[in-house]
């Protein structure tokens, strides 16, 4: 509209649902566009938008709304096909469209604005006269004082420094007597990085240095298959269920190397980028420079720079973790979704979202062929392709005619009765170790728990060390001698008497990967002996350095949380160890079964993938239970049934959706409250069709501080239960009850 005042929706990155009405100033109105990023005044700050769409008859007073600061993008930043897909995703997921859009951008690329604190000449005069006070300063002088020493402070740094209830009034107050000033100042990365990393994800392979991949005839069966549906030119959906050395990845790469030469891109999902770096390898030397990487592991300029590397087209394929979904690809030929069934695609915080579930919806925007991979599907995978939802092709033997490893159960009640006390090995076990050990081989042990001991106790008057925070025990952890919150990262040192009753015995209970290696190194002394979990995984470089030596063999045994289940082809691993495989039977969800022989069967697949036969020996205090029996015969299919039977009575998927409701807060009684005025609505708002249930306290009641209620909504029509919650939430605002801190989670991961 020539002339007339102009007006652009613009979605925010912040967890709010609507967009927001700006008006274009004059200057940008031939230079914006859906997808651009612009400036603008939200509240007091300078945050990045989105524009989303364009209006000319805002639906609130013209007086009201505020102008577009600045346009930060000459082109726009998001494509018009990534709008249609985080639009998708916001819906989907009942989650702020802004948050989804930033979600598809790299970390540091969006210009955002803070406060900074600056003292004023008067406040420099004022603060000369405090000093000589010997008097005990009031909160606002003492951030007075302090300014003197550093003149210009960020707020959030400054509240750091001095805490206080009375934080806000007091800076208030100083601003007002015109002590301080205060400014906004913007920060972030607004234009393409113009450095490269100083070392490039992947080198380019030399020619002629390339191994041609030789098919087995069923891998040629299985790719021929995937050949057809993608030359076919629309969407479909395919599950690959090869058990763990089949030979996926050299699909992969075939299916790969096809697209490439139709002049199109590939997308490529890993659960985590850092557990699989042969697949790395793998990529990089058959492809060279043409792979991206995309994923949290990279310092925030590398990220930049790769980004950047395919909004230019010059990377045709990215690897990735979940994030990587959003990648801006142009001209996708396919999506592969490695280890599909793998819970590190479901994102946790918000906005809560399945890299994998995702990826199927961007592949059917597109017309191409997604790709799911895995040893062990996941649940509604292998329903979905049972119905015929999805082409299922399966690769049942390992290449070269190799043998699965031979699995063993060794029932530790029994050992323990022969024995007596408690220990982590058992003679089957240990006897198996030595002899790999003396042929020279090497050994994995799964310990599925980080730290030293699980928590302490008192022997006199049973006090355990609680999280103050969550509610949950401190776990034990022997170098450094602390207490340590796995949550909320709360740690204190270790009593060395009981801050209840003085008693000197505190008893440690139940054992970690620590532990673990400790009793090895003195049961073994002469062996390389190392430990891999998140705790000496933490330093940039460290889980790379710990796989090469076990490649060079400089590591006998390799100890290690469910880190080394997956992804790991080392032929000389002839024995796989499972310490404590009952951990996950323990926990309060639905999938814990499924967890559970997923994480045996991977874990198993690490053994005897060279010429060498493997075995796998798993100690347990439930033999019978159906998730360790049928992983140790790698019987999928029986598991498969036997689970399907108890999800269809509890009405758990793949036969109904559910979307977890957590309400937190600090207060309990209010989080109470709220909950079960939030289950009041639901139920009031439901169908015959859905179930509610709850509210109740979460299994994990307490976390960082705050209390959590859970309420679970069941239905098999999700329209109706998003329909429902939708009316609920409305009906809790029109009464003015926030609804700020419920947690919405669809198709939860966890129930914990």
């Amino acid at each position: 509209m020539k002339g007339g005042r102009r007006f652009v929706e613009v979605a925010l990155s912040l967890p709010l649902s609507p967009t927001y009405t700006y008006e274009l100033p004059q200057k940008f109105r031939d230079e914006v566009a859906c997808g651009s990023r612009v400036l603008v005044p939200f509240g007091r700050k300078l945050t990045t938008g989105y524009v989303v769409d364009f209006t000319s008859q805002p639906q609130f007073p013209l007086e009201k709304i505020k102008k577009v600061s600045e346009l930060l993008d000459e082109e726009p930043l998001i494509a018009e096909f990534m709008l249609r897909l985080t639009k998708w995703a916001a819906d989907y997921y009942l989650t702020s469209w802004g948050e989804f859009i930033k979600a598809c951008l790299p970390a540091g690329i969006n210009i955002e604005s803070h406060t900074v604190v600056s003292i004023s000449d008067a406040g420099l005069r004022w603060a000369e006269k405090l000093a000589s006070s010997e008097e005990k300063l009031p909160h606002r002088f003492r951030v007075l004082k302090h300014l003197q020493s550093e003149p210009a402070l960020p707020v959030k740094r400054l509240k750091r420094l001095f805490p206080s209830s009375s934080f806000y009034s007091s800076l208030s107050w100083l601003h007002k007597e015109g002590f301080i000033t205060l400014r906004e100042k913007l920060s972030g990365r607004a234009s393409p990085a113009r450095r490269r990393a100083e070392k490039e994800p992947f080198e380019e392979a030399l020619p002629g240095s390339e191994k041609p991949i030789e098919l087995t005839p069923l891998q040629q069966e299985v790719y021929s298959r995937i050949v057809q549906e993608m030359d076919k030119g629309s969407f479909s959906t395919i599950l690959l269920h090869g058990v763990t050395g089949s030979g996926k990845t050299e699909i992969y790469i075939m299916a790969v190397k096809k697209v490439l030469a139709e002049g199109k891109s590939a997308l490529i999902l890993v659960p985590e980028i850092g557990l699989t770096p042969q697949l790395s390898r793998r990529f990089g030397s058959c492809l060279g420079n043409t792979v991206a990487v995309l994923h949290s592991g990279l310092g925030r300029g590398e990220r930049l720079d790769e980004w950047w590397r395919v909004k230019r087209g010059e990377a045709k394929v990215v690897m990735g973790t979940r994030s990587a979904v959003f990648a801006p690809l142009q001209n996708i030929g396919i999506i592969i979704v490695d280890e599909e069934h793998d819970a590190s695609y479901k994102q946790e915080e918000s906005p809560r979202y399945n890299g994998r579930d995702v990826a199927i919806v961007r592949a059917k925007m597109q017309e191409v062929v997604v790709l799911l991979g895995s040893a062990t599907p996941s649940l509604e995978s292998y329903y979905k392709a049972q119905q015929g939802k999805y082409l299922y092709l399966s690769l049942p033997t390992r290449v070269s005619n190799r043998q699965l490893a031979e699995a063993e159960i060794v029932d530790m009640k029994e050992e323990l009765k022969r024995e007596g006390g408690t220990f982590l090995l058992s003679e089957k076990l240990l006897n198996a170790i030595k002899e790999r050990l003396a042929r020279k081989e090497q050994v994995m042990l799964l310990i599925n728990r980080r730290g030293y001991a699980s928590f302490l106790l008192c022997r006199s008057c049973a006090y355990t060390p609680l999280c103050p925070h969550c509610s949950l025990a401190l776990t034990f952890h022997q170098r450094p001698k602390r207490l340590m919150c796995h949550y909320c990262g709360y740690s204190r040192l270790s009593p060395v008497q009981c801050p209840q009753c003085q008693g000197e015995y505190l008893h440690m209970v139940g054992e970690g990967s620590e532990k673990f290696e400790e009793v090895l190194k003195v049961m073994l002394p002469e062996e390389a002996i190392c430990r891999m979990d998140r705790d000496t995984t933490r330093r940039k470089g460290s889980y790379e350095k710990i796989l090469t030596a076990l490649a060079e063999e400089s590591i006998r045994i390799l100890v290690g949380t469910q880190m080394i289940a997956k992804g790991h082809d080392y032929p000389k691993v002839t024995l796989v160890g499972v310490v404590a495989s009952d951990t996950a039977l323990c926990l309060p969800d639905f999938r814990s079964s499924e967890r559970n022989f997923q994480l045996l069967t991977q874990v198993a697949g690490r053994a005897g993938r060279g010429d060498i036969p493997g075995k796998v020996i798993i100690q347990t205090y439930y033999p019978d239970h159906y998730s360790i029996s049928f992983a140790c015969q790698q019987d999928y299919d029986s598991f498969y049934k036997q689970e399907l039977k108890f999800r269809k009575w509890m009405k758990y998927p793949p036969f109904t959706s559910i979307i977890n409701l957590v309400v937190k807060g600090r207060d309990r009684e209010r989080v109470k409250k709220k909950a079960e005025l939030l289950a009041q609505q639901l139920r009031e708002h439901r169908d015959s069709s859905l179930i509610i249930m709850g509210p109740a306290p979460a299994p994990l009641a307490r976390i960082k501080g705050e209390y959590r209620y859970q309420l679970i909504l069941k239905g098999r029509v999700r329209t109706r239960m998003k329909r429902c919650l939708q009316q609920s939430l409305e009906a809790l605002s029109s009464k003015r009850i926030s609804t700020k801190n419920l947690q919405i989670d669809v198709d939860p991961m966890s129930m914990m």
